[in-house]
């Protein structure tokens, strides 16, 4: 026995085209948030490896701090590819 139909197959139809432009837009989003804490970088800022009473400069706050220490340390100037990624991916 089938479940009956809620919404009509031309809405689950625009439900599947409407995944894709979603994912995208959260790609683009979150790699566009990663540049700006990573152009806006300053190795001064308070993240989890350094306590200071310096307020946070970076453009992303906080969690930019953080993001971008993280990234540089780990994987230095190339994180821009990384966030370049996470952009041309989104597209």
């Amino acid at each position: 026995m089938r479940a009956p139909k809620v919404f009509p197959s031309s809405f689950s139809v625009f439900l599947r085209r409407l995944g894709p432009f979603f994912r995208g837009s959260v790609l683009l989003g979150l790699g566009g948030m990663v540049c700006l804490s990573l152009l806006s970088y300053r190795s001064a800022d308070p993240c989890w490896n350094l306590a200071t009473d310096h307020p946070v400069e970076n453009w992303m706050g906080s969690w930019g701090a953080c993001v971008g220490d993280l990234l540089m340390q780990f994987f230095g100037p190339s994180s821009f590819f990384l966030a370049g990624g996470l952009c041309v991916a989104g597209l």
